[in-house]
C-alpha cells in the first residue's frame, strides 16, 4: 500500500537523489510515487556511518493482502 524509508549516511549528499529513489521504489514496488516517502539524514559525525565506513537504512511498509 505505501512506503516510508529513511537513509541515514554522512556522504554523499543524497538530497538530489530522492525523486529518482522515490521513483524506483514505487515502480519496483508497483505502488504510485505518492504512496513512497524517502528521507535523508546524517548522523551528524557520529558512529561507525559518521565516520563514512558505512550507509544505514530502516523502512516500514504497509502490506495488503489480496486473499
Amino acid at each position: 500500500v505505501n512506503v516510508d524509508a529513511t537513509v541515514i549516511a554522512q556522504a554523499p549528499q543524497l538530497k538530489p537523489h530522492l525523486p529518482a529513489l522515490r521513483a524506483s521504489l514505487s515502480r519496483l514496488l508497483a505502488v504510485p510515487q505518492t504512496a513512497v516517502s524517502v528521507k535523508a539524514k546524517s548522523s551528524d559525525g557520529l558512529g561507525a556511518v559518521g565516520r563514512g565506513e558505512g550507509i544505514a537504512a530502516f523502512a516500514v511498509a504497509l502490506l495488503r493482502s489480496d486473499e
